[in-house]
């Protein structure tokens, strides 16, 4: 398994050449992952709720070609334009018995699809969820509904600031500890 730094390494160069599919592991994804959160940690303003979008906007990133940004509203807006109704698609909160309104990552590795999600935690989750996909907690829209949200300027502002941050995190936290939840 690599090392911090060879993770770091990859992780900062990763979204600049990545291949459809990477040469990585399951663990060291996790890995991954749980060093983004550590990261996130102090940048969220109040924790990770509200911060889905933007959290699974840096994961795609990141991880570049092999991500895919997912969403799943628990929302539709009727046919005549006048109101939404409610629908079955998001994350599945635990504790309230129903569907939440929710961004996650789709990650390709080789044939295998997996769901990446750093923000569950604000619905009872995990703090680091890395699942194949489809996976009961997960109920994503059509394709076409995420894409069919504009992404605020601010908003695609904020993660590349997040990354630029995080370029410069992984150099100098090379010999810092693990994360663990």
């Amino acid at each position: 398994m690599p090392s911090n730094c060879q993770i770091h390494r990859w992780a900062a160069s990763f979204g600049h050449f990545a291949p459809k599919s990477p040469e990585l592991t399951v663990a060291e994804c996790i890995r991954l992952l749980g060093r983004m959160r550590q990261f996130l940690e102090p940048v969220w303003p109040h924790g990770s709720g509200g911060e889905c979008e933007e959290t699974s906007m840096f994961i795609c990133k990141v991880f570049g070609r092999c991500a895919t940004l997912t969403c799943g509203t628990d929302w539709r807006r009727l046919p005549n334009g006048r109101g939404t109704k409610l629908v079955d698609s998001g994350y599945w909160n635990e504790t309230t018995k129903r569907w939440c309104s929710h961004y996650w990552v789709n990650i390709q590795l080789g044939n295998v699809r997996y769901i990446a999600d750093l923000t569950a935690d604000q619905f009872g989750g995990p703090k680091v969820v890395f699942v194949k996909s489809p996976h009961s907690n997960y109920l994503p829209n059509d394709p076409e509904v995420t894409e069919m949200f504009q992404r605020p300027r601010f908003v695609v502002q904020e993660v590349n600031e997040w990354y630029r941050q995080w370029l410069e995190w992984c150099h100098h936290s090379c010999n810092k500890p693990e994360y663990n939840e």
